[in-house]
C-alpha cells in the first residue's frame, strides 16, 4: 500500500476545514474531491493520530474558530446582548439557571393545594431564593404502613 503524504496545501485545507466544524469523513472527502488525494476517513483518522503535521492542523483549525466564536460571542455579550450573556455565562463561566424541579412520589400522599419544589444551587454557590426555605429529612412526613 502507498504511503499518503499530504502537502502544505492539504495541511492548509485540513485547518480551513477543521476550523469550520468539519468531521474527518468530510475533510477526507474534501481532500478527494478537490485535491485529488486518494485518502480514506481511516487513513486520515491514522495520520491524525501519528503524524504531527496534521495532528497540528485539526488542533490549529478547531482553536482557530474557537477563539472567533468566543471573541464575537464575548463582544455580543459585552455590548449586553442578554442572549449572548447567558449563553457565555452558562458555556464559558460555568454558571447556569437555577434547576427547579417539581417531585411526585407514590409513598407520600397528595396534597391537592400543595406543590414540592426542590432547589437545587448550582454547585452550592446559591442561597436559596426569597421565599423559600430549607427543611432537614427529619422535617418529611412519614407514611405509615
Amino acid at each position: 500500500m502507498k504511503k499518503i503524504e499530504l502537502d502544505d496545501v492539504a495541511i492548509s485545507n485540513i485547518k480551513v476545514m477543521s476550523a469550520l466544524g468539519l468531521s474527518v469523513a468530510s475533510i477526507a472527502s474534501m481532500l478527494r474531491d478537490n485535491l485529488h488525494i486518494q485518502i480514506s476517513e481511516r487513513t486520515l483518522w491514522t495520520l491524525k493520530k501519528h503524524n504531527k503535521k496534521v495532528r497540528e492542523a485539526f488542533i490549529s483549525g478547531t482553536a482557530r474558530a474557537e477563539y472567533d466564536v468566543g471573541r464575537a460571542l464575548f463582544e455580543k455579550a459585552s455590548q449586553g446582548d442578554l442572549g449572548a450573556i447567558r449563553y457565555f455565562e452558562a458555556t464559558r463561566l460555568g454558571r447556569s439557571e437555577k434547576l427547579v424541579q417539581e417531585v411526585h412520589h407514590k409513598g407520600l400522599p397528595e396534597q391537592a393545594d400543595s406543590n414540592v419544589m426542590i432547589y437545587i444551587p448550582h454547585n452550592n454557590r446559591d442561597p436559596l431564593p426569597p421565599g423559600y426555605e430549607a427543611i432537614s429529612e427529619s422535617d418529611l412526613p412519614v407514611q405509615k404502613g
